[in-house]
């Protein structure tokens, strides 16, 4: 079984600690997935306790050709130029280089504690010679070491996990900072988690795309408190109160034109803690496995103030909410899967804080899709293909707005990923992917295309 195969199978929200294979555990813990386990390097004592390691680095040559930005059109995971380009880089895949400490306590009362703390970066800059630039022009270079800014992404050292976990006859109960539950395994199941996939824009730093906002959206990370029940029969339970997002969208009016693609506008008043869920159902048998999930996501949060001319001032509350829904059949060497999500307020690429609301605060509706087939041959060489896509309604306000020249709306991005995957060892990974991405717009003829190589590998502990 190829490893990424591996690391979907083993990740399952109610993992047990320091229990599973060390490739696996490298490979989930650099997607950014809860999973403190067993690795090559455990220290251990006569009292119990345990302390092991685990990460991987990661580097791609990645080729990409963006045809020009359309003009007057707002939002897209493409260059912003509007002329065309070709682009050499060396850069992190979808999966940042990462370390992760993890500890176990000695088994208590049937209990099984343990904790986890990873650190994740990327290997190249902003397409810069000094990392970290954050200044205006004439402002020496900054390095930056932090959690969350992104506008000078490029070399981050980014505080990824922290956590711990108490497993027991009742399940898990998991507390800290990790990954969400709503559209985790969504990712899982990509190809492009062990490769490249869309770029973004190509002289950016951080890690590439993937498929994220071409067939799911990226669940990220997050305070929370989950519960996973036991395994019932092949039955999970997944549940969870995590910290709640803002959520944004474009800006403007009538009066002035301003019409802003992400995070221009935001509101961040939550009387009560996010929401999400998940139940998953899996069974196998002698020559393969099936298995099938749906997830779920909800926030409540008020409008309490109005920072832009032209609306009223008042107070209200909305709701975002989406679901998700996905399966996974193995039979020998062939793998086939498949998910799909819909929601009110998602987002096009991530969720809730870029552009989930039109210029007058009403929530636009978001769905995606994607679909993927593969064939392992030779016992460790994967071949893949797959197809996914993201799509955003127009609303009224968008509409009158874009007819009036002040900009046409995201409509879909999609793309089509072809990529094949060797296992030197259990250590070692080598990739090579084409990924074609298409961006399309409202409007006649607003159309965004790139071809995208990537040529690389991985080193796991």
């Amino acid at each position: 079984m190829p490893a990424w195969s591996v690391a979907y199978k083993i990740m399952e929200y109610g993992m047990k600690n320091f229990k599973n294979t060390k490739l696996a555990i490298a490979i989930t813990a650099a997607m950014n997935f809860s999973l403190p386990a067993s690795a090559i390097v455990v220290v251990g004592g006569d009292n119990g306790w345990e302390v092991s390691f685990d990460g991987n680095i990661n580097q791609f040559y990645v080729w990409s050709d963006p045809s020009g930005r359309p003009d007057n059109v707002i939002g897209g995971n493409m260059n912003m130029s509007p002329i065309a380009e070709h682009q050499s880089r060396f850069r992190s895949g979808l999966m940042p280089s990462l370390f992760g400490f993890n500890v176990k306590a000695p088994t208590w009362n049937g209990l099984d504690i343990g904790g986890r703390i990873s650190l994740a970066g990327e290997v190249n800059n902003s397409n810069t010679q000094n990392r970290g630039y954050n200044g205006g022009p004439g402002m020496p270079s900054q390095g930056l070491v932090n959690s969350s800014e992104t506008t000078g992404f490029g070399g981050n050292l980014e505080f990824r996990e922290a956590y711990f976990t108490i497993d027991g006859e009742f399940g898990q109960i998991l507390m800290g900072r990790t990954l969400d539950v709503f559209m985790g395994k969504n990712i899982l199941t990509d190809q492009t988690l062990f490769g490249v996939g869309a770029t973004g824009n190509v002289h950016g730093g951080g890690f590439t795309l993937g498929r994220i906002g071409y067939g799911y959206l990226y669940p990220n990370f997050n305070a929370q408190l989950r519960w996973t029940s036991p395994d019932m029969a092949g039955v999970k339970l997944t549940a969870a109160a995590v910290d709640p997002s803002q959520v944004c969208g474009a800006a403007g009016s009538l009066a002035n034109g301003y019409v802003a693609a992400s995070g221009a506008n935001c509101y961040n008043t939550d009387s009560t803690p996010r929401g999400e869920g998940m139940i998953s159902y899996a069974r196998s048998w002698k020559d393969g496995s099936w298995e099938v999930w749906g997830s779920g996501v909800w926030q409540n949060f008020t409008r309490n103030t109005t920072p832009y001319g032209g609306w009223s001032a008042v107070s209200s509350e909305s709701n975002v909410w989406g679901w998700s829904t996905g399966s996974q059949l193995r039979y020998k060497n062939w793998d086939f899967n498949g998910s799909y999500y819909s929601g009110r307020g998602l987002g096009s690429s991530f969720l809730f804080d870029a552009d989930s609301m039109d210029a007058s605060g009403h929530l636009r509706r978001d769905k995606g899709w994607m679909a993927q087939w593969g064939y392992t041959f030779l016992g460790h060489t994967k071949l893949a293909i797959s197809y996914g896509t993201s799509r955003q309604a127009e609303t009224a306000t968008d509409q009158l707005m874009s007819s009036m020249g002040y900009g046409a709306v995201l409509k879909d991005q999609q793309s089509y990923t072809a990529g094949i995957y060797h296992d030197v060892n259990a250590n070692l990974k080598l990739v090579a992917e084409w990924t074609r991405s298409i961006n399309e717009w409202y409007g006649h003829g607003n159309r965004q295309t790139a071809n995208v190589v990537g040529v690389g590998g991985y080193f796991f502990w």
